[in-house]
């Protein structure tokens, strides 16, 4: 039998992204990177820097029960300057 499962565009997550720096070096702007892009999709809000992430798969805890979502954010300075951050996702 198989257990319940929530459809793609499921709600996993929201994400805030803020930088201390001014203007355009402030800004910020966020992607997933590796495996995660495979069941998983980042969009963004209304409020600049703000995200959430949804499901792009259904997923079966009998195969597997956990996931790593990595989230990569870089700003706008200049240098710029990024950082990764690893959400775990558990069903």
């Amino acid at each position: 039998m198989r257990e319940h499962v929530d459809p793609p565009g499921t709600f996993v997550a929201h994400i805030a992204v803020s930088d201390a720096d001014t203007g355009r070096d402030g800004q910020a702007e966020c992607e997933l990177d590796g495996e995660a892009t495979e069941h998983f999709r980042l969009e963004p809000l209304m409020d600049d820097g703000e995200y959430k992430i949804i499901t792009t798969t259904t997923f079966d805890r009998e195969e597997r029960e956990q996931y790593s979502i990595d989230l990569v954010c870089r700003d706008h300075g200049s240098p710029s300057r990024s950082a990764v951050f690893t959400i775990r996702f558990f069903l």
